[in-house]
């Protein structure tokens, strides 16, 4: 019987490091741990600016004293989610005010004129 090792019919056998099946899948492997290392990376500063930014507006007493002009009266006062709406009448026109209840900050103010003496 002939040894077929010695008659050069048999390929020769590469290394599992050198094929190309394993360099592309070290190479995946390397993408997808860099792309992680990036996610991780951008999860980080995301905490970092959301601890560190501005302080949120808040209502530190828990109390907000709002003041009308002189002979202004208050008609109605709806909330409306986290918004107070005023409406408001007095010589001058009518009013409409809106409050955030959040922070006690006014949000809108719209006005109509007196209605025109005869």
């Amino acid at each position: 019987m002939a040894d077929l090792s010695d008659s050069g019919t048999t390929p020769p056998v590469r290394p599992a490091k050198q094929t190309a099946a394993y360099r592309a899948a070290l190479a995946a492997v390397i993408l997808l741990g860099l792309l992680i290392l990036i996610a991780l990376g951008a999860l980080v500063v995301g905490f970092i600016m959301r601890a560190g930014g501005r302080p949120h507006d808040s209502v530190a007493s828990g109390a907000v004293q709002l003041v009308l002009a002189p002979d202004m009266n208050i008609v109605s006062a709806d909330v409306s989610g986290d918004r107070l709406v005023l409406r408001l009448h007095g010589p001058a026109g009518d009013e409409i005010d809106i409050i955030d209840t959040g922070t006690g900050r006014l949000v809108a103010k719209m006005r109509t004129a007196a209605p025109p003496r005869r």
